[in-house]
């Protein structure tokens, strides 16, 4: 079996964040383990990136370090990440989950009403609102911060 070369294989994984025909998610209130109340229209004129994984998902785990350097990096001024967990976990368990993986992003608990941006037909699957609010592409599968980068510089 012939072996791809790193840029092949990059290439190949920059197609994975696959563009979707604009629509825009219920604007519905959501509380993340803090309590702290948020819909995606708070984050009018940022990129927002809703992101929905589990603990018990190796390909969640290894992009969370991924997740939480781009939000770090873009929370400020340009992007934000949302993290919606999948399980009916506890919000101290996510709390302890989050502070032992050092995450900064908000961290929505499964069990409560939520925006529907399309369907989840596995874990970790992505998807990136744009800064209007339209949702613009979905990744089933492991995503990285260059990824994310990529996707939006081309828009």
């Amino acid at each position: 079996m012939k072996s791809l070369s790193l840029q092949s294989l990059l290439g190949f994984i920059a197609l994975l964040l696959v563009p979707l025909a604009s629509s825009q998610a219920g604007d519905t209130r959501f509380s993340d383990i803090h309590g702290t109340e948020m819909q995606i229209s708070d984050f009018q004129g940022k990129w927002v990136v809703v992101n929905y994984w589990a603990t018990w998902c190796p390909p969640c785990l290894e992009e969370l370090p991924e997740l939480e350097h781009f939000h770090h990096t873009h929370k400020d001024d340009t992007a934000v990440v949302l993290g919606f967990n999948t399980e009916e976990l506890s919000h101290a368990e996510l709390a302890s989950f989050a502070d032992n993986y050092m995450l900064s992003f908000p961290i929505i608990p499964a069990g409560q009403d939520l925006p529907n941006f399309g369907s989840i037909p596995g874990l970790p699957t992505t998807f990136l609102i744009d800064p209007d609010g339209n949702t613009v592409a979905r990744q089933v599968g492991r995503v990285t911060a260059a990824m994310i980068e990529g996707f939006i510089a081309k828009k």
